[in-house]
């Protein structure tokens, strides 16, 4: 049994959900190539998995055919996984709270694996604001929440989490660990 598969039998379920995974916000539509390239398949396979996932309605196929989008099913089982979430269960009633009071958008955000993710928001009344979308995720050193999540972990944990390059995406956006962690330091401070 090779480490890509925990159990015998679920190589092609592993594959189809690499497959989902693929499509981003970057990159919402992609062509049979760019999936199997993505993926490490050939296009025989890339395509019978596709098919399947088409027919149950988790892609769909763009009006002139040439490429695949997460389909309906996708959006609804997102949907449903969201509301089920205990924290969004909890946290809500709060975000509400706090977008009243505040007049800005108010969302709920947890570490997935090296990243933020948006499970709830709650827009405020103000006509410019910030919207993160719900299911959207996030670089951990580029968002002030990420910035939160990094700044309580161990600083074992924050290694794991920043051995990678800090992309900058913004002219602000900092992409020096040592100036990083002096500002993870502040955000301890703070509160």
């Amino acid at each position: 049994m090779s480490s890509n598969e925990p159990y015998p039998g679920t190589q092609a379920v592993l594959r189809a959900l690499t497959l989902l995974k693929t499509f981003t916000d970057e990159k919402p539509e992609l062509n049979l190539i760019e999936l199997a390239q993505a993926v490490d398949l050939n296009k025989t396979t890339a395509y019978r998995l596709l098919t399947a996932l088409e027919s149950e309605g988790l892609i769909t196929r763009t009006p002139d055919a040439d490429a695949y989008r997460l389909g309906s099913e996708a959006i609804a089982l997102g949907s449903r996984a969201v509301r089920a979430n205990s924290l969004h269960k909890v946290c809500r009633p709060e975000l509400e709270r706090l977008a009243a009071q505040t007049k800005e958008t108010a969302t709920i955000e947890v570490l997935s694996d090296d990243q933020s993710l948006t499970l709830d928001e709650i827009s405020g009344s103000y006509v410019v604001g910030v919207s993160r979308y719900i299911g959207t995720r996030w670089p951990l050193h580029a968002t002030s929440t990420g910035k939160i999540l990094l700044a309580y972990l161990s600083p074992a944990g924050q290694d794991k989490l920043l051995a990678g390059p800090l992309t900058a995406y913004t002219p602000q956006t900092i992409t020096s660990l040592t100036s990083l962690r002096q500002e993870l330091a502040t955000v301890c401070e703070q509160g």
